[in-house]
């Protein structure tokens, strides 16, 4: 496989590693613990929480462009490997908006939060369903994979 196969999967790593310890040190911060901001209803750390998710969803995003067109050209004996990537990078992107954003929905859905919730569902549902069959109509080729993977240790 070429080094540019990594390439996007390392800058997204670091990227999102970087974001992880800068929420870390953040969340520590004492001058930040009790400051609560009344129209919006979060506490400083809460928005700042928001925000690096956020930046975080972009670092993915980011990476799943570089990635698929990639994976297209370097895995040629598995045409679908971009679908079922992209679909797993959106259903984390999805993951981390949902948590991202629930303080905020939770403030001001109230007891409508459940549209909420629903509204991510379905958003979920198309990655689910295109990397699912991206996944199944890939079969063939994936047994093929570890069958000469599992004949190569038996070999040796």
């Amino acid at each position: 496989m070429d080094t540019k196969l990594y390439r996007p999967l390392i800058k997204g790593a670091v990227g999102l590693l970087v974001l992880w310890f800068i929420l870390i040190i953040i969340k520590d911060l004492p001058m930040f613990q009790d400051i609560y901001i009344q129209s919006i209803g979060l506490t400083v750390i809460a928005l700042f929480e928001i925000i690096i998710s956020i930046l975080m969803i972009l670092v993915l995003w980011n990476m799943g462009k570089e990635l698929t067109p990639v994976l297209e050209t370097n895995l040629p004996e598995w045409p679908q490997s971009n679908v079922f990537a992209s679909s797993i990078i959106q259903l984390i992107i999805l993951t981390i908006a949902y948590n991202a954003l629930e303080p905020l929905a939770h403030n001001f859905l109230k007891e409508d939060f459940l549209i909420y919730q629903i509204v991510f569902l379905l958003l979920a549902l198309y990655p689910l369903i295109r990397g699912g069959k991206g996944l199944y109509d890939s079969v063939d080729v994936l047994m093929d994979f570890i069958s000469a993977k599992s004949s190569d240790t038996s070999a040796k």
